[in-house]
């Protein structure tokens, strides 16, 4: 199996990349597949508008999870989450387990590449697990890099489980825990990234100013495409708009008009110019 690792941190353009991609290399366009047993034992939806459990891709793969490894779907999630953040986790194997069998039903599905945008924060090693598991070919990884202070603007209207669920839960910290997690999930990023078979850096302003199935064509070029029929339409989305409707990326337009106030521009000041430098050190990507 071939797999396309979108890292970085949240709110960065991720999930339609995650889409162009997989059309470009005909994969599956998997999303965030970290969520998938946390967001099945919830009873939360696939992009096709089903829960999981009853999705015709992910339903019977869950049920051949849980039946190969005798586990419910909450402990496989628990189980699955802690070999992700716990460099410690007495579950590594049971992770690499849980996820062998469920490449072993893609590829008999007949998909023969994923992309997944899972990202990195909270030092989710989610990455460094699947390069290390004997089902997995290859892991191309593609760091996308938003500017912090725009990132704060987005995570300034709520967390996006809780506004898709309509529950107002203030966060006392917002912008400082956005900050922290963003310097964390980039710096990780670029420090782990390297060690899969390819490391290529994606600016979300690259995106925004270029035509983004161009992007994702040039993107692919040098991993071939023709894996098979692409699969979009069944991805775990942390973008609660994709559940719902076509998203995109915001317009230059009104991007001037939510320019971030001054205060925050100065809070990200210093952290962003630290990761704007150490992105330097590596070949920029092109995406003209």
């Amino acid at each position: 199996m071939h797999i396309v690792y979108i890292g970085g941190y949240g709110r960065s353009g991720s999930s339609i990349l995650d889409r162009e991609l997989s059309s470009s290399l005909g994969a599956l366009s998997g999303g965030e597949l970290c969520n998938l047993f946390e967001w099945s034992a919830s009873d939360r939806r696939c992009t096709c508008g089903e829960g999981f459990h009853r999705c015709d891709v992910w339903g019977p793969i869950i049920e051949s999870v849980t039946s190969r490894t005798g586990l419910d779907v909450g402990e496989v999630a628990r189980r699955v989450a802690d070999a992700e953040f716990n460099r410690n986790s007495n579950y590594v194997g049971d992770w690499q387990q849980v996820w062998s069998i469920v490449i072993e039903n893609l590829s008999q599905a007949g998909i023969q590449a994923i992309v997944d945008s899972s990202k990195n924060a909270r030092l989710r090693r989610r990455h460094e697990l699947l390069i290390d598991l004997p089902a997995v070919g290859s892991v191309e990884y593609i760091h996308l890099y938003r500017e912090l202070s725009a990132v704060v603007l987005s995570a300034k209207s709520g967390r996006n489980q809780n506004l898709e669920l309509g529950v107002d839960i203030p966060d006392r910290f917002p912008i400082s825990r956005t900050i922290a997690s963003w310097l964390v999930a980039n710096l990780y990023s670029r420090l782990s990234g390297p060690a899969s078979n390819s490391y290529r850096i994606v600016y979300y302003s690259d995106l925004e100013d270029s035509n983004i199935s161009h992007v994702a064509s040039d993107l692919s070029a040098p991993w071939g495409v023709g894996y098979g029929e692409p699969v979009t339409e069944h991805s775990v989305a942390g973008n609660r708009a994709l559940r719902r409707s076509a998203v995109g990326f915001t317009s230059v337009k009104t991007r001037r008009e939510s320019r971030p106030p001054v205060r925050i521009r100065l809070l990200c000041y210093i952290p962003g110019l630290f990761i704007r430098l150490l992105l330097r050190l590596s070949a920029r990507t092109s995406v003209v």
